[in-house]
């Protein structure tokens, strides 16, 4: 993050209009010269000192517009109207840090869950962060105990049985007294269905990564995370009865504030150790930003999508159709991206989804950035393409050659002008022309279901046939 560390001339560029060009005219005759006094030479000197100081102090500024010219105005209105980043709201006046907790519930259910705590350990834990961090370790009866990794010295373990899914267990650590709510003032909650943080390169200074949520908090909104579902659900899985259909922060990952946890501990139901998944959607999953809707306070996220939506207008309530944007292409016909949402869905179930996929090929660069041998020349498309073009081979084909404009291609792509027929040019694109950017263009829909539909009255037409020789 950056911030504007004072008034600066403006790099707008604009011309000047007090510069005037030379032209043919007579030049001007000389003033004859007169003598100033004492008390003139220290006025301009005055006046040189003068500016000397408010340009370095910030208080005079030049500005020039192609409307106005150049001027000279005041600094401090300058400074007043530039726009500046807001301060990080967990930043005490003292330059300490607010009281902030975070919980983090670790079950070893998934071979990817212990990865992605020792990423989260590495690259988003950090002694001086200003975090209090509890990482609940899900104990399993007859599974053996997780090589954990090592924390920082703000940092610890505790031990908990895995029966109350993880709103029970965050609950858990509330009422059995491992920690008291009353010490803090921010609070984020995730699990380790999850790897991130991912911050971009360009963005990885100034601004820790937790307060990227805490600064989407205010006084109407009580409830941040990285994603927003409106995929409802059903009352004890019953899909005739009671639904509940509320957006909501989904919680592997999630921020509020004493304010935003005081509201679920008043609900009595989010924290409640549950032992059926379906009460666990209902109190916890959807219950917590419903508990908050009720109470008049926003959700945020840092979906692209979502940004400035107001989530207790219940026109927003159906929103992505009340698809799950965290399936592959379910976020209206895209896949979330790690840098968009800091923290992804990581599991052995998922690792081909593309989320999934950047993810792993983000730790690997990190992991080898981290360690001083920063790897530049590998490329495993180069290496073996066909695992990467095979889907897109397999589109293509079945959508044929009947709609494929070969005049166009060949028009888009004139070094292929020694391809003579059509069968040659579909060949190429199939082999490679697909894949390297070339233009090319499809003049027909494609309906993927016009072949199976076409199938099925032929196979209603032969039943019909079949009745009716019966009946005879």
């Amino acid at each position: 993050m950056y911030r504007r560390t004072g008034a600066r001339q403006s790099p707008d560029g604009d011309v000047d209009p007090l510069l005037v060009l030379p032209t043919r005219a007579e030049p001007p005759r000389p003033a004859p010269r007169r003598r100033s006094s004492p008390i003139s030479s220290l006025a301009v000197v005055g006046g040189l000192l003068l500016c000397v100081w408010a340009f370095t102090t910030g208080h005079l500024i030049w500005s020039a517009t192609p409307q106005r010219g150049a001027s000279f105005r005041r600094g401090g209105a300058a400074a007043a109207a530039a726009p500046s980043l807001p301060v990080d709201k967990r930043r005490l006046p003292d330059g300490t840090w607010a009281p902030t907790l975070l919980v983090y519930v670790f079950s070893n259910t998934d071979p990817e869950y212990l990865n992605n705590l020792n990423f989260f350990v590495k690259f988003g834990m950090a002694a001086d962060d200003g975090v209090t961090y509890v990482i609940v370790v899900q104990e399993q009866e007859g599974q053996p105990k997780p090589d954990l990794p090592a924390l920082p010295t703000n940092a610890r373990y505790v031990f908990h049985k895995n029966e109350c899914f993880d709103w029970g267990t965050i609950g858990w650590v509330f009422s059995s007294g491992q920690v008291n709510a009353e010490d803090y003032k921010f609070f984020i909650f995730m699990n380790s269905s999850v790897r991130g943080p991912f911050i971009p390169p360009y963005a990885r200074s100034g601004t820790r990564w937790h307060d990227l949520f805490f600064n989407k908090l205010s006084d109407h909104v009580k409830l941040v995370g990285p994603t927003i579902s409106c995929e409802g659900s059903p009352w004890q899985g019953n899909p005739k009865g009671e639904w509940r259909t509320n957006p909501h922060v989904q919680s592997y990952v999630l921020a509020t504030d004493k304010v935003g946890l005081d509201v679920w501990v008043r609900d009595g139901n989010v924290f409640t150790c549950w032992t059926s998944m379906w009460d666990v959607i209902w109190h916890g999953e959807l219950g917590s930003s419903l508990a908050l809707l009720n109470a008049g306070f926003g959700l945020d996220s840092f979906m692209m999508r979502y940004q400035g939506v107001d989530w207790l207008d219940k026109d927003n309530w159906r929103c992505n159709k009340q698809a799950n944007p965290y399936g592959e292409n379910y976020l209206d016909g895209v896949s979330l991206n790690p840098f968009e949402v800091l923290f992804v869905k990581e599991r052995v179930v998922q690792n081909d989804w593309s989320f999934a996929v950047q993810a792993k090929k983000y730790t690997e660069w990190m992991e080898a950035q981290a360690s001083g041998k920063p790897d530049v020349v590998s490329n495993v498309y180069r290496d073996d393409p066909k695992p990467f073009r095979y889907p897109r081979l397999a589109w293509m084909q079945v959508r044929g050659p009947d709609c494929w404009d070969e005049k166009y291609y060949l028009q888009q792509n004139p070094d292929l002008k020694h391809y003579t027929t059509k069968e040659e040019l579909w060949g190429h694109f199939l082999r490679g022309g697909a894949y390297e950017g070339r233009g090319f263009r499809f003049t027909c829909p494609y309906d993927p279901m016009a072949g199976q539909q076409e199938e099925e009255q032929e196979q209603q037409q032969q039943q019909q046939q079949q009745q009716q020789q019966q009946q005879q």
